[in-house]
């Protein structure tokens, strides 16, 4: 495998140590039965494709070839060692020129039995996710016009609302938010596919990037979840903020990944990022814009405590409306302002 093909297997199918991975070795959470890694002991050498596992390596099997390793594993890499074409110029393509694509961005299939919402209004499922919209502060029919749907078919699948994830008019991945009782040993409200089922996880993926593509706004505001994109950008509207000026995106936790990093720094329109995070990510948003700030102008907005800034889109719109912004360049500002908020 190539050092590329290499790098896109781990980080479909391992916990990458980012901060102690180099161009040349990845430093990943040791997955083997047994093993007990929780910092990250094993590494994968890019060049040589070979790994090794300081806590369990001396196991026959455990080290070695990274191929063979993962044979060992029973992990299926599939496309994943086939190397892709990342050298198009996306800034080139148009969503309104027949949704052009670049040749990497591969269509998934959703739950079996998809059914959107706005096919069937007289079903049960329609019926229970209107509710559990309006206990968000929104109505069914922001739910219809993102396309979310249900399916009857796929039991591991039922209980939730399935929203797809689009990115250049293709659906790349999907998240499930429950709207009835949880599946027994569930903990939490959403469900994502499996890394079995979808490699290429949440991470490289960016949920409502199309619209920021169509509109070209100046600014993009950042929050966590779907449900915080689809609050803001309601309320934002209700208040006279146009997409052309910002749009709302969203990187599924309070973190931002490489991958993700790549494509919100491609568009090239935006002079402006927004960290619009919970109150209890602080942390992470300001070495989020510590990072970014050399790059472009960052603004950290601060929800009030114990305040979802899907529960309360108003006053999320109002920390954007009274934002404090960072220029470029100016990374001593940013880690003082960290300092002082956190």
């Amino acid at each position: 495998m190539t050092p590329q093909q290499i790098r896109r297997v781990c980080e479909a199918n391992f916990d990458v140590i980012t901060e102690r991975s180099t161009a040349d070795e990845l430093v990943i959470i040791c997955p083997e039965p047994g093993c007990g890694d929780h910092s990250g002991n094993r590494s994968v050498n890019l060049k040589t494709g070979m790994t090794n596992c300081w806590r369990c390596g001396a196991i026959k099997g455990h080290r070695g070839p990274l191929q063979h390793w993962l044979k060992h594993l029973g992990i299926d890499t599939g496309d994943l060692t086939v190397d892709i074409d990342t050298t198009q110029d996306v800034s080139t393509l148009s969503l309104s020129d027949g949704k052009l694509a670049p040749n990497f961005v591969v269509e998934v299939p959703l739950p079996r039995g998809f059914t959107l919402l706005s096919d069937d209004r007289k079903s049960v499922y329609w019926r229970l996710i209107k509710g559990m919209a309006e206990k968000k502060h929104l109505a069914i029919t922001d739910f219809e016009r993102v396309g979310v749907g249900f399916t009857r078919d796929s039991p591991a699948w039922e209980p939730f609302a399935i929203f797809p994830v689009v990115e250049w008019g293709r659906t790349v991945y999907y998240q499930g938010r429950l709207y009835g009782t949880a599946p027994e040993g569930m903990k939490g409200t959403k469900k994502f596919p499996s890394k079995k089922l979808l490699p290429v996880g949440a991470r490289n993926w960016v949920y409502n990037i199309d619209k920021a593509r169509e509109f070209k706004p100046g600014t993009l505001v950042i929050v966590e979840s779907i449900l915080n994109v689809l609050s803001f950008e309601k309320e934002a509207a209700r208040q006279g903020i146009s997409s052309t000026e910002a749009v709302a995106v969203a990187v599924f936790k309070h973190a931002i990944s490489r991958e993700q990093l790549d494509k919100l720094l491609g568009l090239k329109s935006v002079h402006e990022i927004v960290l619009l995070f919970d109150s209890d990510a602080m942390a992470s948003a300001w070495e989020s814009a510590v990072d970014l700030c050399a790059l472009r102008t960052v603004t950290v907005c601060t929800m009030p405590d114990g305040v979802d800034a899907n529960d309360d889109a108003v006053a999320a719109v109002a920390a954007y409306r009274t934002r404090k912004t960072i220029n470029p360049g100016n990374v001593l500002e940013a880690k003082l302002r960290y300092s002082l908020d956190v």
